[in-house]
């Protein structure tokens, strides 16, 4: 996945944890590293979280940010910290 489309799905994901959070009065600033933090984490348990919590569900919207995270994300060789690389990228 290109760089470009790494920080769209980055940018989706700021999105989600945004409305989650909604009601707590965190900053942008806060959010953002909440979801960068969870994503050097690979804490897919936080996403499943933010994604149920408008409606209890997931749609398919959130359906495909899960999958790019399990099945393209989460899936990046740790040689030469690739994945570390991809995620300091997508959040640039």
């Amino acid at each position: 996945m290109s760089n470009q489309e790494d920080r769209e799905k980055f940018q989706e994901l700021i999105k989600q944890a945004k409305e989650a959070n909604k009601d707590n009065n965190i900053s942008d600033s806060e959010v953002r590293k909440e979801v960068y933090d969870n994503l050097e984490n690979k804490s897919l348990t936080y996403f499943l979280k933010i994604f149920g919590k408008d409606d209890y569900d997931v749609d398919d919207d959130e359906m495909g940010l899960l999958d790019w995270l399990m099945n393209d994300l989460f899936k990046t060789e740790n040689k030469n910290d690739e994945y570390q690389k991809r995620i300091d990228n997508m959040s640039k």
